[in-house]
């Protein structure tokens, strides 16, 4: 007999859903449901239990709300078309869930992992323990919701979701955890979300995650923890216990033309060595670059650098910690040029030096000039001293030649002259058949020549 009268439930529901269907209407819907029917199981036999229909028929398509309360020692969830219960809320969850449905919870405790793969909008109250709340739907939207929960997080296994005006409390837990496939997101703009982890209050292992607006606080260890990809704009509130955010990931200042404009301090998990370039923000501009204190793995304070364009990588408007090696090129005592290099990078040669009366000759490792440098990669600093030698007097020496008579005859130069004249005076050296004369004057007195 029940099954005789659910069946012919089923044939009104048609009929009526006809009906209403031929008048036009823009949604059917009929309903038999009753807390205390009756369905049969896999064996044939009849046993008690929940049993509600839903059935609709639409003009075109319609997004279906539905609310989640306590019933009893089990859960009930309503619709404008039916209700339905279970002692499970994952179960229940399972049999209303669909995409583009609003789910609204009221106020609600659970204390096992609830399982949404559908595109939903999730409202209301919930509080959970020692269980999680996964998303894998394409879209989810958090709008209205408050989810608090002592030793559980929100899951991010794949999809997006986006979270506006929702409130999101974990203690002992992060509250978003995004652990599953590499195209996953969380947005969160205008979200609050608070946490008392020991790891992160957003911990991002793949996937991505935007932060546009709203407040992100972690009482015992940083706000934010990175491993995917990261993108800071607008003007969150970030805040964690002695950092705001970890990251093994540059980070993005900006999405969509809009800057970071609040401040924020992390900590990049890498050890910048010297002689080396290593982006660690990426879209950004001066003014956003300004506004984050950048600490290395060790917890070191460090100076990060803005380039709008840079040598050393194709992208532009970058900060990067820029630690490189120098090449110092010395004039005597006095420092001529540096040319800053990375790593395994050969050091720029300057112009070659001017100096009055001496060409330059090349750079050399010492000051003594006994190693001559050979520009080729370096790995370290280097210092480097010009060599130069004295340029020669332009002179022409007159020629003399007379017929030995016993007297001296006069012997000198016709022209001299030299860059350094006004600077000192000459000395001079005569040399006869390569051997030095005791004379030192301009002029040389002969008395024979051959």
């Amino acid at each position: 007999m029940i099954r005789k009268f659910i069946t012919l439930c089923l044939i009104l529901c048609v009929c009526a859903a006809a009906v209403h269907s031929l008048r036009g209407e823009e949604k059917i819907c009929a309903e038999a449901d009753s807390r205390s029917s009756f369905a049969s199981s896999n064996d044939g036999t009849i046993n008690e239990k929940t049993f509600g229909l839903h059935f609709s028929l639409a003009s075109e398509k319609l997004v279906s709300s539905y609310i989640i309360e306590s019933y009893g020692e089990g859960y009930l969830a309503r619709s404008d078309c039916f209700e339905l219960e279970d002692s499970s809320l994952s179960s229940l969850i399972s049999m209303i869930e669909f995409d583009g449905a609003v789910i609204r919870f009221g106020g609600i405790l659970c204390d096992e992992n609830l399982n949404f793969t559908k595109s939903v909008i999730l409202c209301g109250d919930i509080y959970m323990q020692n269980a999680n709340l996964n998303l894998s739907g394409a879209e989810t939207h958090l709008e209205d919701f408050t989810f608090n929960s002592e030793g559980g997080s929100i899951g991010i296994k794949s999809g997006r979701c986006k979270a506006r005006s929702a409130k999101v409390y974990s203690k002992g837990a992060s509250a978003f955890v995004l652990d599953g496939v590499s195209g996953a997101s969380l947005v969160i703009d205008g979200a609050d979300i608070t946490a008392d982890s020991s790891v992160g209050a957003v911990v991002c292992s793949r996937g991505t995650v935007s932060v546009k607006s709203g407040k992100i606080v972690n009482k015992y260890a940083p706000a934010i923890v990175n491993s995917g990809t990261l993108y800071l704009s607008g003007s969150p509130l970030i805040s964690g216990f002695s950092f705001d955010a970890v990251t093994d990931n540059p980070i993005y200042l900006s999405e969509n033309g809009e800057y970071l404009s609040s401040a924020v301090s992390v900590i990049y998990k890498q050890k910048f060595e010297k002689g080396s370039f290593n982006i660690v923000f990426r879209n950004a501009d001066r003014e956003s670059a300004s506004l984050v204190t950048l600490f290395d793995e060790t917890a070191e304070k460090t100076e990060h650098v803005f380039f709008e364009e840079c040598s050393y990588t194709d992208e532009d408007n970058v900060s990067a910690v820029y630690i490189p090696n120098a090449a110092k090129f010395y004039l005597g005592n006095s420092l001529y040029a540096t040319a800053e290099f990375l790593d395994g990078d050969v050091p720029r040669q300057p112009d070659n030096p001017q100096k009055n009366g001496y060409s330059f000759v090349g750079w050399y490792k010492d000051t003594a000039y006994s190693e001559p440098y050979v520009f080729s990669a370096e790995n370290d600093d280097i210092a480097l001293y010009a060599s130069f030698s004295l340029n020669a007097p332009e002179f022409s020496i007159f020629s003399k030649s007379f017929v030995y008579d016993g007297k001296n005859h006069l012997f000198g130069f016709d022209k001299i002259s030299h860059s350094l004249s006004a600077e000192g005076s000459y000395s001079f050296v005569w040399y006869k058949n390569g051997e030095e004369l005791s004379c030192s004057s301009s002029t040389l007195n002969l008395s024979a020549v051959g």
